[in-house]
């Protein structure tokens, strides 16, 4: 009997110690590989996420500021006159004035003279003339007489250039057809302006009809009326 009860514990020790000395060796087993996943890459897989570049960060040429044009020179910026750089003669710069008039075969030929109070400048062709009364044109503007040439003039200050205005009496006609109005001004034109003068008149009767017309001009000419 006691024979037998120690053979059974030494039967019964030995598993229990091939127990224990797996579970050392599976402990040993799981401390190694707990310290190798810790020397693991975690880190290495940070820094390449923090090393890719913004996908909000603006291009330069985004922010480029663009060229500012250069303006072109506006037509403006020219002046009108002779090759010389003279200025045409304006309505502001002139004076307006009648020379002696003479009568032959029914008409009256009077020169108009424009005299120059301003810098020197130019002038060339046909003034515009018609008659006004209280304001209000009477009849056709005056035609142009080109049986002269029309040539630059020069003008420095004080000096003057005329053009022959020739009237056809009114009485000529017959008044139903010429309807007689009698005058106030001539009204002048110079050359290429947009402006007028006017010379105070009251001795010439022009006809109100303006398919009528009694007034003719010549191309201004140098120098005042003789």
């Amino acid at each position: 009997m006691n024979t037998s009860l120690r053979g059974f514990g030494r039967f019964v020790a030995m598993p229990i110690t091939i127990v224990a000395m797996t579970i050392t060796l599976m402990a040993a087993l799981t401390g190694c590989g707990s310290g190798s996943n810790a020397g693991a890459g975690s880190p290495s897989s940070t820094h390449s996420a923090s090393s890719a570049p913004s996908a909000s960060t603006p291009s330069p040429s985004a922010t480029k500021p663009s060229a500012t044009p250069t303006p072109s020179p506006s037509a403006s910026d020219t002046k009108g006159g002779d090759s010389n750089g003279t200025g045409s003669c304006s309505t502001s710069q002139l004076a307006a004035s009648l020379g002696q008039s003479q009568g032959a075969a029914g008409s009256t030929y009077v020169p108009i003279v424009l005299t120059n109070n301003g810098g020197t400048c130019t002038t060339q062709g046909f003034p515009g003339v018609s008659f006004t009364a209280q304001g209000r044109q009477i009849g056709a503007p005056a035609e142009r007489d080109g049986s002269s040439p029309a040539s630059p003039i020069t003008l420095n200050h004080g000096q003057s250039a005329h053009a022959t205005l020739r009237i056809v009496q009114a009485g000529n006609f017959d008044a139903s057809t010429c309807r007689p109005t009698p005058t106030d001004h001539l009204l002048v034109y110079p050359p290429d302006q947009k402006d007028s003068l006017t010379i105070e008149v009251s001795q010439y009767t022009g006809c109100a009809n303006g398919e009528l017309p009694i007034l003719t001009i010549s191309p201004l000419q140098a120098g005042g009326a003789a």
